[in-house]
């Protein structure tokens, strides 16, 4: 409901003119200004609101008559669900109407107090005094007692304006009044279909106080503004308008505004059911006390009333009200404690017609003093106990309760403790609720901390076993499938190296003498990184020549020099996705280095004979036989060129520094080709694995490989002595290089060495330790594969170790492994 036209509406002395407002406001306006069709169709054209202009169009659809129209609107509102927040306060009016319509009067009137609690608790002080308005003229129209003092109550809560005179001159009419003041406030109202239904009224007051002449003076009034309204709507709701309001035609009209004035018993049974009803539905418990304290005054005449819960040892009055549902000062809620005391003592109720000559108050103290005259106090009392007691009392009348009131009394406090432990029950279910739904809350939070913590223990797990991968043998890696063979000191920190940088695009240069894996490694690299999916291309710099450089570095296009007959991509392009391995860098041209170091800046490479250029997405691996430093200082290699190649530097050691890993290689490499041309399997004694050994083997791995070739050609049987190995060394002028070294350097294990053996590198036993590192590094190696062949089942690795368990923990912890 917008604000500013409910105050307009509220204050109104003039016509409200639609024309100051626009969208539902102005539809509403045209209602109120009597202009009905238009108003109506405003409201089915409305589409940016239509949610609200159906509430809207289904209050004013009963309102002129077309009740059955008004429920199929409202029945597909409730098909849509329920109404958004901003229009829960307009759902109650409109529910409101219809169950007035419906003949349900107090459905009517809870569903109004909603809808003014609603725009009250929203800030929307002038759209809640639109609806007590229309509370007012529902009460006004029943004429019961407590609702005429209720609807004067409204009254005294509005502005000066047409508004208030009319309400006013309505309740001094319906208390005895003259209904001519009645008729003009209608007649001045702003609001015509407001006026229609007081002057509808005004004929009922005229019949019933001033005869049958001020009666048909009232209905032509009436029937002069219906034939007006009447006019300004579609034909087929005319009927509707004039059926609803009532044209007092014949001895028993149908207007619910001309119904008969009810008697005073059954007036008194329809408050009782009335109040009764709506204990039933309150849910808060202050609104239900007052609920009950209002009900009682009502129903007995009393002057003031009071709720007293046992749960206050102090009696303090719950709730303390007076005639017309006005809350008491203070200084006025003075009441006899001691007569409420003896009431929920005894559970049995006190009424007397004059308090202060009652001998059954004669010692209660607070009676005399109060001076109190009739009172009427009844236990209020539950299935465990008694909960409460209702006190009335009537300070100016005597004998104001009787016997009849004390039944009622009785009958109404029984409803009343029914409602307060329905209500407690409610409340304990709802506490239990809200227990079951922090406990859900808490276990909630609990299983996400739980699952955050075996997040975290999975986290830790996964650093936990890379940082076991990175501890074992680099042949777990798969470089023993690549051709990288040993576990020495060097060649492990080569590897480490390698495993830092495989998947981060540097570049690469890898130093060694010849003959040691450069280009292994580089191969190891490729495939072991996130370019594994991309070409290897390897590319010899001291192969190319100066006139084919440009052409085989970035490729041509047909026709770009003679002998150009067809395009041919460049190693850049070839490579691309992929890597480009660069082998000996020290032998490359000058023109080469320029263009390398061009590409590398760039990115980018122009096949001759092209104008475009292609964008390049290459990893550059390179490899020296010396350090390219040594060569800048010679003048043969670009300085700048060596800070763009050589990120990382990776040095390879030649095979006399890692002779522990001879064994391993030579097992390695009589597995790989030992039996590939049908003959016994080999095996290679001591004494020529110490004749290798002191050769010094200044070939490396690619010598060894030869040397092992050769050997399998030449022999005849199983063995490879140290014989055939002295001639063949002898033939390509191989001398010791080292110190002597006799077959006690190496394991004796290795005597029975054979192709088997060697399908198993890992079980092949290390060389034995000479000092305190080697043997740590031993009993690290020991413990891995322990580890290894039992699934790292700590215990069972343990055993098979021969090792204590706990001594076994603290090697784990004294060797970084776990």
């Amino acid at each position: 409901m917008d604000e500013a036209w409910s105050e307009a509406w509220v204050r109104a002395e003039e016509p409200l003119e639609p024309a100051r407002w626009t969208g539902l406001v102005r539809a509403e306006a045209l209602l109120v200004a009597g202009r009905l069709s238009e108003g109506l169709l405003a409201l089915e054209d409305e589409r940016e609101a239509a949610r609200a202009a159906a509430e809207l169009r289904a209050t004013w659809l009963v309102r002129v008559g077309a009740v059955d129209e008004a429920r199929g609107v409202a029945a597909a509102l409730g098909a849509a669900g329920p109404p958004p927040a901003r229009l829960a306060a307009l759902a109650q009016v409109r529910a409101a109407r219809i169950a007035e319509r419906a003949g349900d009067v107090d459905a009517a009137l809870l569903a109004l107090e909603r809808g003014s609690s609603l725009l009250r608790a929203e800030g929307a002080p002038w759209a809640a005094l639109r609806v007590d308005v229309l509370e007012a003229v529902m009460r006004l129209a029943r004429r019961r007692d407590a609702d005429v003092l209720r609807a004067a109550a409204v009254c005294q809560s509005l502005p000066e304006g047409a508004v208030r005179r009319a309400l006013y001159a309505w309740h001094t009419a319906a208390t005895g009044g003259s209904a001519a003041d009645m008729i003009a406030a209608a007649l001045a109202l702003p609001q015509r279909m407001l006026g229609a239904e007081l002057l509808a009224a005004a004929v009922i007051v005229a019949r019933d106080h001033e005869g049958r002449a001020a009666q048909e003076r009232a209905q032509q009034q009436l029937v002069g503004r219906l034939e007006e309204l009447g006019l300004a709507l579609p034909a087929r709701l005319r009927p509707g308008l004039f059926d609803s309001l009532g044209r007092g035609e014949g001895p028993a009209p149908r207007s619910r505004l001309l119904a008969d004035r009810p008697s005073g018993e059954r007036e008194r049974l329809a408050r009782l059911f009335q109040t009764l009803t709506r204990l039933a539905r309150e849910t808060e418990l202050p609104r239900l006390l007052e609920r009950i304290t209002d009900g009682a005054v009502d129903l007995t005449g009393a002057e003031r009333g009071f709720v007293l819960l046992t749960r206050d040892a102090a009696l303090t009055p719950e709730v303390q009200r007076r005639a017309g549902a006005s809350l008491l000062d203070a200084s006025d809620a003075t009441f006899s404690r001691s007569i409420a005391l003896s009431v929920i003592k005894d559970a049995r109720p006190i009424v007397t017609v004059d308090a202060r000559n009652d001998p059954r108050l004669h010692e209660f103290e607070s009676v005399h003093r109060l001076a109190l005259t009739s009172v009427a106090c009844v236990p209020i009392r539950g299935r465990e106990g008694v909960l409460g007691a209702l006190y009335l009392e009537h300070r100016l009348r005597r004998a104001r309760f009787d016997s009849d009131d004390l039944d009622l009394l009785m009958a109404f406090a029984d409803q009343a403790a029914i409602a307060l432990e329905v209500h407690g029950a409610l409340q304990t279910l709802a506490a239990q609720r809200d227990r079951l739904l922090s406990q859900r809350d808490e276990l909630e939070a609990s299983r996400a901390a739980l699952e955050d913590a075996l997040g975290r223990r999975d986290a830790e797990l996964a650093d936990t076993h890379r940082a076991l991968e990175k501890a074992r043998d680099p042949a777990v890696h798969g470089y023993e499938a690549l051709g990288i063979v040993g576990r020495s000191a060097a060649l492990t920190d080569a590897l480490a190296r390698v495993d830092r940088v495989r998947d981060i695009d540097l570049p690469v240069v890898f130093r060694g003498e010849s003959g040691t894996g450069k280009e292994l490694f580089a191969r190891a690299l490729h495939a072991s990184g996130r370019r594994r999916a991309g070409p290897f291309v390897a590319v010899s710099c001291g192969a190319l020549s100066e006139t084919l450089l440009e052409s085989e570095l970035f490729g041509h296009v047909r026709g770009a020099f003679t002998g150009a007959e067809r395009a041919r991509d460049g190693v850049f392009v070839r490579a691309r996705g992929g890597t480009l391995f660069l082998d000996g860098l020290e032998d490359m041209p000058s023109k080469m280095q320029l263009d390398l170091l061009r590409v590398l800046q760039e990115r980018r490479v122009r096949p001759l004979g092209s104008d475009d250029d292609i964008a390049i997405d290459v990893r550059i691996l390179g490899a020296t036989r010396r350090p390219l430093a040594e060569c800048v200082a010679e003048g043969t290699f670009r300085e700048d060129l060596l800070y763009r190649l050589q990120v990382v530097e990776v040095v390879l050691p030649p095979l006399r520094d890692r002779l522990t890993d001879l064994p391993l290689l030579v097992a390695h490499w009589l597995g790989q080709h030992g039996g590939e041309r049908g003959r016994a399997r080999l095996r290679v004694t001591p004494q020529a694995l110490a004749r290798l050994a002191q050769s010094g083997l200044p070939g490396n791995v690619r010598q060894l490989e030869h040397l092992l070739t050769s050997a399998s050609v030449l022999t005849d049987g199983p063995t490879l002595d140290a014989a055939l190995f002295d001639q063949l060394l002898s033939s390509v002028g191989g001398a010791p290089v080292l110190s002597p070294a006799t077959s006690e350097h190496l394991p004796p294990e290795l005597s029975q060495l054979t192709t088997d053996d060697a399908r198993v590198p890992s079980e092949v036993p290390p060389p034995v330790p000479t000092n305190e590192a080697d043997w740590k590094a031993l009993e690290r190696q020991r413990i891995l594969v322990a580890l290894e062949a039992t699934g790292w089942n700590r215990a069972r690795a343990a055993a098979e170790l021969g090792m204590p368990r706990r001594t076994f923990y603290r090697r784990l912890n004294e060797h970084g492994i776990l």
